[in-house]
């Protein structure tokens, strides 16, 4: 039997919709087999022309296989193939395409000692869009679920599923295009000593849209098939994978969003046995792109959950890992990458939460941003997954703007959080980093460099223990930046370092206070060349537990053309004690050698120590680096915090005495005269 459905208008809304099933296979008794559930394909049945909007829905389901006392029926595929084209470059306003496909379910079997249960079908569907106005396309596939067992035989595995999708306009029209699968899941079983049917993996999600200079936004989304379940004593199936590498791709002049979602299925629940293990969940997308005004990616990954059990030993969740690695080459855009990673969660004192990483990196050529989050899966009743994340933000522009951000968590298990974030000449980089766990660290870098051959990098860093965050930022950007109190500021962070590169000395002036020594010196000396500013912090989390290490630290890297002494001035301190010892600890290093190193166990002492204070670094020519490091070791509620400057004097060499001096001319002249005779004795 033929299917096909087609309209027209000259300018009025076109909608058109055909989906065809396929029969479901008979029942097989007395040891008949099942029979076939039937397959149903579809290409191009629908089709309209308008210069209205034109709406286009294609479906094909697959019949399920029959059940069976001894062999159950296999299930129907399905597929659906759909091209929707604007006839002219005049066509539809809009056209919003859909296509679907869904895998006929297995058979199932009901008697003992009968025949397996058939394994669900797979489903294909592809989607090309071409349009001259506003593109709007779906393609989804879903696979068919495993037939069930009551007695005797395993449970069967669920369908594959696949779906692709293609959107193109042109002009500034705009392209939103999505392709999502969905494998089956596995057969229940109901028989001691067998087990449930473990879901299939997810099959392949491809999208790709483009527009001459509309916003194009591309997703991609893969979720795999969930554990059939096991009564009576039988063990549940596994979770399937689902793992998505690269699948969205696109290209515009102006907005372009990507990402990627894949997510691992659960296992399955058993009475009386083990329960199935939560399954793997990986998105991984890497894009370069050279046109966009705004690129943002987005990778999501999640562990499947593991299932629970009724009087047996439940498994592990499943692992999740993220990644998104973007790269935008236009002078100018802003990118955006993302990435988000969930373990899988699980309830059990003898199994454990699916782990969670989640990396993330932006190069831009300005304005750059990066965020990376995992959460280790939970566990209510024992040790949940750990967490790590990674996030990267460099700007290559001049005067460009870079910012990451990661935060991990999982609350009775290891959290791991780096940030770094990178500037140039001119330019402002924030890193932040937090995490909330057991044990772990967090780490928060900020780098600007190649001003005037200077570079200057702060981080932040503190073991974890409960809720944790450090944060660094830098800047080369004219203006002296307003930093806040660390210490009485209630700023939530554990570990912080900001700094500026050169700045103006008249400014740095202006932040002291009128009264200081340092006021004073900056007021009277017009030779001083301030290298940088900025202030460290350190502070006992305020849900930490047991001794805990945070540091704040800063690397200033310039160049001194003439001799000069460097000068490191501590302005302003700021701290608590909470009544006990401190074990604070401040190092000053050039090319790792140490400079200088000063420890604190009295709070008065490290005040006096850091404020209107001078410190000669030395005399240097060339190349100039120096680490300022400020470490402190607390088990209680404690913290220390200090802004500074550096600077630099030229130095000149003395003005001899007026007898020297005669002294020098005569013994100059006295080699002249013996110059000239030499010179003449060879002629």
């Amino acid at each position: 039997m033929a299917l096909f459905a087609s309209a027209e208008s000259d300018t009025g809304n076109v909608s058109l919709s055909a989906t065809a099933y396929g029969g479901k296979g008979g029942y097989g008794g007395a040891g008949a087999i099942g029979g076939a559930g039937a397959s149903v394909s579809l290409t191009d049945v629908v089709n309209g022309q308008t210069s209205g909007m034109l709406a286009l829905n294609q479906g094909a389901v697959g019949g399920d296989g029959g059940d069976s006392s001894s062999f159950a029926g296999v299930a129907g595929s399905a597929s659906s193939r759909l091209t929707a084209a604007a006839a002219t470059p005049s066509g539809a306003s809009s056209i919003r395409a859909n296509a679907y496909a869904m895998g006929g379910n297995g058979g199932n079997v009901s008697i003992y000692r009968g025949g397996p249960a058939s394994n669900g079908a797979d489903a294909l569907s592809e989607l090309n869009v071409f349009g001259s106005g506003t593109v709007w396309a779906s393609s989804t596939a879903a696979g068919g679920d495993g037939g069930d067992a009551s007695f005797g035989e395993r449970g069967s595995v669920g369908g594959q599923a696949t779906a692709r999708v293609y959107g193109q306009t042109v002009g500034t029209h705009s392209v939103d295009v999505s392709a999502r699968v969905s494998a089956g899941r596995g057969g229940h079983n109901r028989s001691t000593g067998t087990r449930g049917g473990d879901g299939m993996f997810a099959g392949d999600a491809r999208a790709e849209g483009h527009s001459v200079a509309g916003s194009v936004a591309v997703t991609a989304s893969a979720q795999g098939g969930n554990g059939g379940n096991g009564g009576a004593g039988a063990y549940a199936g596994h979770g399937g994978d689902a793992i998505l590498i690269n699948a969205v791709s696109g290209s515009t002049t102006g907005v372009l969003a990507l990402e990627q979602r894949a997510e691992g299925g659960s296992g399955g629940f058993s009475d009386g046995g083990t329960s199935g293990r939560g399954a793997k969940g990986y998105s991984s997308l890497s894009f370069n792109d050279t046109d966009a005004i705004q690129l943002t990616g987005v990778s999501i990954a999640k562990g499947g959950e593991a299932g629970t059990s009724s009087g047996g030993n439940t498994s592990d969740g499943g692992d999740a890992h993220a990644v998104v690695s973007l790269t935008s080459l236009r002078i100018g855009a802003f990118t955006s990458a993302r990435s988000e990673a969930q373990g899988g969660r699980v309830s059990g004192s003898l199994s454990r939460g699916g782990d969670a990483r989640a990396d993330s990196y932006a190069t831009g050529a300005g304005w750059t941003d990066s965020v990376a989050e995992a959460r280790g899966g939970a566990n209510t009743a024992g040790q949940a997954g750990a967490a790590k994340a990674e996030a990267v933000s460099v700007t290559t522009l001049d005067n460009g703007f870079a910012s990451a951000r990661a935060a991990g968590s999982s609350p009775s298990n290891q959290t791991d959080a780096i940030a770094r974030a990178e500037a140039r000449a001119g330019g402002w980089a924030s890193a932040s980093a937090e995490g909330d766990g057991r044990n772990g660290e967090v780490h928060a870098q900020a780098t600007a460099s190649e001003f005037l051959g200077s570079r200057v990098s702060t981080s932040a860093q503190a073991t974890v223990s409960g809720q944790t965050r450090v944060m660094s930022m830098v800047t080369h950007a004219a203006g002296l930046p307003s930093y806040p109190d660390f210490i009485s500021a209630g700023t939530g962070l554990e570990a912080v370092s900001f700094a500026t590169g050169v700045t103006s000395a008249s400014l740095i002036a202006d932040s002291v206070d009128p009264g200081s020594s340092l006021r004073k010196s900056l007021e009277e000396s017009s030779s001083d060349v301030v290298m940088g500013y900025g202030m460290m912090g350190v502070s006992y989390g305020s849900f930490a537990q047991g001794t805990q290490i945070y540091r704040a630290s800063v690397d200033f890297e310039f160049k001194l053309d003439d001799s000069s002494e460097v000068t490191l001035s501590l302005i302003d301190f700021g701290g608590q004690s909470g009544g006990e010892t401190l074990n604070l600890h401040f190092l000053v290093s050039s090319f790792g050698g140490t400079i200088l190193e000063n420890n604190f166990t009295d709070l008065s002492d490290a005040a006096n120590w850091f404020s209107d204070h001078a410190l000669l670094l030395g005399e240097y020519t060339g190349a100039a680096q120096f680490s300022l490091q400020l470490t402190m070791i607390g088990d209680i509620e404690q913290g220390a915090g200090f802004r500074y400057f550096m600077s630099s004097t030229a130095t000149t060499a003395p003005i001899p005495e007026p007898q020297i001096a005669a002294m020098l001319l005569a013994g100059l002249g006295v080699m002249g005269m013996l110059m000239r005779r030499r010179s003449f004795g060879r002629r």
